[in-house]
Parts: structure tokens; sequence; C-alpha cells
């Protein structure tokens, strides 16, 4: 399936630029996102993804001084 790629405009831009980030709707087609997120949910069982003191675990990590 082939798509059309289309540039971001000034306004996605400066969003991306304020905000750190950018939310693109419909950039997948459903089945895509659906294989995505059961790759997600596979990792997310993995000990390298939910060690605490790893940021992508969605955690801060506060070390204390010995």
């Amino acid at each position: 399936m082939k798509r059309e790629v289309r540039a971001l405009s000034f306004e996605q831009l400066r969003t991306y630029r304020e905000q750190g980030y950018l939310v693109l709707r419909n950039v997948f087609a459903e089945k895509e996102a659906e294989v995505m997120q059961v790759e997600c949910d596979r990792l997310l069982t993995l000990p390298d993804y939910t060690n605490p003191y790893n940021v992508r675990a969605g955690q801060s990590v506060t070390r204390t001084a010995r």
C-alpha cells in the first residue's frame, strides 16, 4: 500500500519546537497500530525494559547518596 508523504506544516513545526512532540493522526492504518501495540506490550514484559532504573520504564529515578 503506497501512501502520500507530506511535509510538516509551519504550524506543526512550531508546535514541535515549542512542546517537544507532535501528534500526527491517521499516520498508520488500524492494523499497523494494533501490531505495534502488541509489540510494545511484549517489550514491556522484558526485564531490560521494566528495570526501575531504566528511564524507558516511565519512572523517574532518584538515587540516594551512599
